[in-house]
């Protein structure tokens, strides 16, 4: 299902925005790659820069860098069970007083793999893996720190998610979080007939971070908001000091996320808060290295004290095909909840899930989460764009779907038989709760608003006063800049190239430069990590100016900019209309011809398949133009055309604004099969927001 797991080269326009202010939910993406660490023989210790060393004493300490915190690793290896490595022993039966996995029957002749090594660097975690098949392999494992009793013994069944086969990528247990050691031992235990092969232990050290000792508060129950649903505070990558060097993934991205699913890292319960950040780095290295999958498998994590952290990379609101339910990661996205038995009904934890729930179905298409879905057997939708070394790039490539079966499951679902259904009742009852009437498909998804370039204000429908001032000469620029799936309120001064942006995620208000008088200004997402880039285009030369990134020339003198995610990859590709000729030319796609000279041109996603249809609105006759359909007669001549999603079904809507006329003093807002409403004044810019 991943496209590949090997090293990935980011765009300078990529890097820049590892350097946002942690405590962001940045989607800070990673640097090129170095090797990873799987040295064969006696066990070895990566150094930060990943190269293996011989195995040593490591400091349990390290200083943060922009890459994050390099975890130390100790890889063991227990061989085969017919050929077991040095110091390995392999048996017939299980040893006495060693456990196996909980609901496993162990059969005559079972087979057990084991290893006791004593004096390794300090670790926290341990991880097991090997190939072959992954049915009925139970690990037990335990550990002391210098001449301390042995600790009880933990154990750890298989557990999947990647979808395919892959570079590297292995069969593995759930990472077991032991919380200190430097002696260890294991046993791997094959209960059935299958035996696995190449069997090996990372014991990971996460190390220690100032960051770790930051207290982090939990997520809290919020007041439903009948305008959106809030993005709960997720805690980055970043804060929890991921190395983005491990990061090998390039992200792909399904249409829309149709289900959530729940499953847990059977890590133990009894972890401290400050633990948690420790945790995550040793589960990044377990997911992203020690099983090949380059990345971590799940979206975002949730602690036991109700708090939230960013999973995988790809951007937070954004469709991200995970590596956490085997055959069904495209159009779901993936809670991991860090903790065992003891937690898995907490009702901090699952007030933090629920939010996250509640919030991530309320940007795409209205859906009850309490109702079911039906994923497709074929991965439709499914892309993969490997980082591009500039913006001037060429085409993305297509990522080969995954055949499977269709399958019918509930909105908020699990694939592990231990989840107990009250906790997913429990989830869905509450996000329902918390969506209030965004479950519901006929509820406005945008607030309607208009600008007034006379008073430099933004009004919005049904609030006299206005919610946003500008000055004199302001430009509305709307788009969703911190990546919660809501449009910022934002204005852009052409005389100064001044952006400013209040971002809705946190509240906060940002001001930069970037642009100037000629130039018009033209947000969107460039970079594919889920926020809208602030950007400018100088139609006298064909210049695009985006943030972070190298100046691009695309297009000739005099054509209007129409960027949009063209080919539903999740980046805004550059596009450009010549309307003399009703020409569009779009990078990666190609050309179109559609539109003429007085048209204007409204490209969207009218039909609901996550990619942009080019389009032109006339403001002569009030027709729509479409390619290979008919025209659409929506409006009267001199109404401006607003095109959005304004409820719930996943598509854009055709809508005009229609201003004042015959002494008239108020304009109307005209959405069809939603109705109209009265707003702004003559003169004013219609302007959707929320």
């Amino acid at each position: 299902m991943l496209a590949g797991v090997g090293n990935a080269e980011r765009s300078p326009m990529s890097v820049r925005l590892a350097g946002r202010t942690a405590g962001e939910p940045s989607d800070s993406p990673p640097r090129p790659a170095g090797s990873p660490v799987t040295p064969a023989g006696s066990p070895v210790t990566p150094a930060p820069s990943h190269t293996a060393t011989p195995d040593a004493a490591t400091a349990t300490a390290a200083t943060p860098t922009a890459a994050g915190i390099a975890p130390g690793v100790v890889r063991l290896r227990l061989g085969r069970f017919d050929a077991p490595a040095t110091d390995a022993v392999a048996r017939i039966g299980v040893p006495d007083g060693v456990p196996v996995t909980p609901g496993f029957a162990v059969r005559n002749g079972a087979r057990s793999l084991s290893l006791t090594r004593e004096g390794v660097a300090p670790f926290r975690a341990v991880g097991v893996t090997w190939t072959g098949p992954a049915a009925g392999v139970s690990v037990a494992v335990r550990s002391r720190t210098g001449g301390q009793e042995w600790g009880t013994w933990h154990t750890a069944e298989p557990t999947g998610g990647f979808d395919g086969a892959g570079p590297g990528v292995r069969q593995g247990a759930q990472l077991i979080w032991l919380g200190s050691g430097d002696a260890v031992d294991v046993i791997v235990t094959a209960t059935g007939a299958a035996i696995p092969d190449d069997v090996t232990v990372d014991l990971i050290d996460p190390r220690e971070a100032p960051g770790d000792a930051v207290t982090v508060p939990p997520v809290t129950s919020t007041a439903v908001d009948a305008t959106r649903v809030a993005r709960p505070p997720i805690h980055s990558r970043a804060e929890w000091g991921a190395d983005e060097l491990l990061m090998t993934w390039p992200p792909q991205y399904a249409r829309t996320v149709q289900a959530l699913s729940w499953h847990e890292e059977a890590i133990g319960g009894d972890y401290a808060e400050t633990d948690v950040p420790r945790i995550l780095r040793a589960l990044f290295y377990y997911d992203a290295v020690s099983r090949g999958w380059g990345d971590l498998g799940d979206n975002v994590l949730v602690d036991r004290f109700g708090r939230l952290w960013e999973g995988r990379y790809g951007g937070l609101s954004r469709p991200v095909v995970g590596a956490h339910t085997p055959a069904r990661n495209v159009g779901t996205a993936g809670i991991g909840m860090l903790g065992g038995a003891d937690s898995r009904a907490g009702t901090a934890a699952i007030e933090a899930a629920a939010h996250y729930v509640a919030w991530k179905l309320s940007i795409g298409p209205a859906v009850d989460p309490r109702g079911h879905t039906t994923l497709s057997g074929t991965a439709t939708g499914l892309d993969s764009r490997p980082a591009q070394p500039t913006l001037a790039a060429s085409k993305s490539t297509k990522a080969k779907p995954a055949i499977g079966s269709a399958v019918t499951v509930p909105r908020v679902f699990s694939a592990d038989a231990r989840v107990a259904s009250g906790v997913l009742q429990a989830l869905r009852e509450r996000a329902y709760v918390m969506m209030g009437a965004w479950a519901k498909p006929q509820t406005m998804r945008r607030t309607l608003a208009v600008w007034s370039p006379t008073g430099a204000t933004l009004t919005e429908l049904g609030d006299a006063t206005p919610t946003w001032t500008g000055q004199p000469g302001d430009v509305p620029v709307v788009a969703d800049y911190d990546g919660d799936g809501q449009l910022d309120v934002a204005t852009w001064t052409p005389s100064s190239g001044v952006w400013r942006i209040r971002n809705s995620a946190a509240g906060t208000t940002e001001t930069f430069v970037l642009g100037g008088p000629d130039d018009i200004p033209v947000p969107a997402d460039y970079d594919g990590d889920g926020r809208a880039d602030p950007a400018t285009f100088t139609p006298s030369t064909a210049t695009w100016h985006v943030r972070g990134a190298a100046d691009v020339v695309y297009g000739k003198p005099g054509d209007q900019p129409v960027p949009a995610d063209y080919t539903g990859d999740g980046r805004a590709d550059l596009a450009v209309y010549r309307a003399k000729a009703g020409r569009w030319e779009i990078r990666g796609v190609g050309k179109v011809y559609l539109g003429s000279a007085w048209h204007i041109p409204v490209p969207a996603d009218y039909n609901g398949d996550g990619k942009a249809e080019p389009a032109t609105f006339s403001p002569k006759s009030g027709l729509w133009y479409f390619r290979g359909r008919e025209p659409v007669r929506f409006g009267k001549p001199g109404d401006v055309p607003v095109p959005a999603q304004y409820d719930g079904d996943g598509k854009a809507d055709l809508a005009v604004w229609r201003p004042p006329a015959h002494h008239a003093k108020t304009g109307t807002w005209l959405i069809r099969g939603a109705g109209s409403y009265p707003i702004g004044t003559l003169g004013d810019m219609p302007t959707p927001v929320g």
